[in-house]
């Protein structure tokens, strides 16, 4: 088996996990709608439907103008999922695939209700999703192969 269909594979997987993902935050939001609250630990872990209009952690941006921005980062995000393919950088093109997903999984809802389904009640935390977890994930693992990529180059910046 040849690199690039090594590389071919690995995407592949990558690809059907952020849509298997996106699928089940799907679900989960809409049995979210369906049954808005049961303990899942106790009260310490709680499945809750929780209406967010705002950015990630409450911030108050909201309405038309929370779209747009969401719209553009996607797109963004788009451009350099692009960038990174034709640059061969797999795993990198992984990890906007995830957080594309899970933007998309969010601006959906925004563009159906209104505000974004949250559902998992962490307490002493706050309520999230399984796009939140998606978003949040690729992007941490974005920065870590990023510096790992200029600490292999020997580059500070």
């Amino acid at each position: 088996m040849s690199l690039f269909q090594k590389r071919q594979i690995i995407l592949f997987f990558g690809f059907l996990g952020s849509i298997s993902f996106f699928t089940l935050d799907q679900h989960l939001k809409w049995k979210a709608l369906l049954f808005p609250s049961h303990n899942i630990f106790g009260d310490f872990f709680r499945f809750q439907f929780v209406k967010n209009p705002y950015i990630a952690f409450s911030i108050p941006l909201s309405g038309k103008i929370l779209f747009f921005v969401i719209s553009c980062i996607i797109v963004f995000l788009i451009f350099w999922l692009i960038l990174s393919l034709k640059k061969q950088k797999i795993y990198q093109s992984i990890f906007f695939i995830i957080i594309i997903f899970g933007a998309i999984s969010n601006l959906l809802d925004r563009a159906n209700f209104g505000y974004v389904i949250d559902y998992l009640d962490l307490k002493y935390f706050t309520v999230f999703n399984v796009a939140d977890i998606m978003i949040s994930v690729g992007f941490i693992f974005l920065i870590v192969l990023n510096y790992l990529e200029t600490k292999k180059e020997g580059s500070i910046i």
